[in-house]
């Protein structure tokens, strides 16, 4: 038997979950009898964003830097530059931070597979300057996949 304090706090942290979910403009169909859905989802959602602080900046050295587009060269640059200086980077994540949501029916809509199974992100390469308050950059062909941690950037 589940104590009304212990009923009452579930039902307060999916209330607070789906406030949040909304504020934020994500993604969310979960079944009215799985409330707390909306907690996995904000957790999915706030666990992938990166907060924007200064890191280190590890590059391997097998990268085949010269041979890529200086388009390409020139966004590596900006987002290398963007994690050095403690800059937002979330700008340059998945769309799928606001668009997948645990609850969709299909598994691969439901969250990115390489960050929940790896904790790797993926970063779209794009030199286009954002405009205030533009929540995505471009979207580019070119990704770059990396491992960022507290106080550093691999």
């Amino acid at each position: 038997m589940i104590s009304k304090t212990v009923e009452q706090f579930y039902s307060d942290i999916s209330d607070i979950s789906m406030r949040l979910v909304r504020a934020h403009g994500l993604t969310h169909r979960a079944p009215d009898d799985q409330p707390d859905l909306a907690l996995f989802r904000w957790m999915d959602y706030r666990l992938r964003r990166i907060n924007p602080q200064r890191r280190e900046v590890h590059k391997s050295s097998r990268f085949p830097i010269d041979g890529l587009p200086s388009t390409v060269q020139k966004a590596l640059s900006l987002i290398e530059a963007r994690f050095a200086n403690g800059d937002d980077v979330n700008p340059y994540l998945s769309k799928g931070t606001i668009h997948n949501d645990v609850a969709h029916p299909k598994q691969q809509n439901r969250t990115d597979g390489l960050w929940a199974d790896w904790d790797i992100h993926h970063f779209h390469l794009t030199a286009e300057p954002l405009t205030e308050g533009q929540r995505f950059s471009k979207r580019s062909g070119w990704l770059l996949f990396a491992k960022v941690y507290d106080d550093a950037v691999a």
